[in-house]
């Protein structure tokens, strides 16, 4: 092997290397594009979040008249189905062996029904038992929460967060 001969130190000495062209500024225009269109998305999922718009365009009516318009619908009693909190809160007392004049299951179903209490909520009410204690659950615009006992019946407290 043979090496080049030159009057210069060695450490100077590069080899014949093909020329590379400069590299081309790029430019800052997709960058800008892409950067721009990120923080517009994250601006109006922002503004999504905050107002609570989950793309609905209005309210049911049942939504709009309130829980005492679930109690009328039902045809509740008073006694038994007692509205207060300035009407966001209905307190249902279900029937039990010694509480015989309590609501009937069918007329508790009814407020759920047009409170539009998801079957899941619903699961976890039907299957509350007495040793249990307080149970709470929410849905789209309401919370309730409920205990049971078979001597009592079931106590239901639905309240509008809206």
């Amino acid at each position: 092997m043979t090496y080049p001969q030159t009057n210069e130190p060695y450490a100077s000495w590069q080899p014949n290397l093909p020329q590379q062209a400069p590299l081309k500024k790029r430019s800052r225009w997709p960058w800008l594009v892409i950067s721009v269109g990120v923080v517009s998305g994250i601006a109006v999922l922002v503004v999504v979040v905050l107002t609570g718009n989950r793309g609905d365009s209005g309210s049911s009516v049942q939504e709009n008249l309130g829980l005492e318009s679930v109690r009328q619908a039902c045809g509740l009693s008073s006694s038994h189905a007692v509205i207060g909190d300035a009407g966001r809160t209905l307190t249902l007392d279900g029937e039990g062996k010694e509480n015989a004049s309590g609501l009937s299951w069918t007329d508790i179903e009814c407020a759920l029904d047009h409170t539009k209490m998801p079957e899941s909520v619903r699961g976890r009410l039907t299957m509350t038992r007495a040793l249990d204690g307080m149970q709470s659950a929410s849905w789209d615009g309401y919370t309730a929460t409920w205990n049971y006992h078979p001597d009592s019946g079931v106590n239901l407290i639905i309240t509008s967060v809206r």
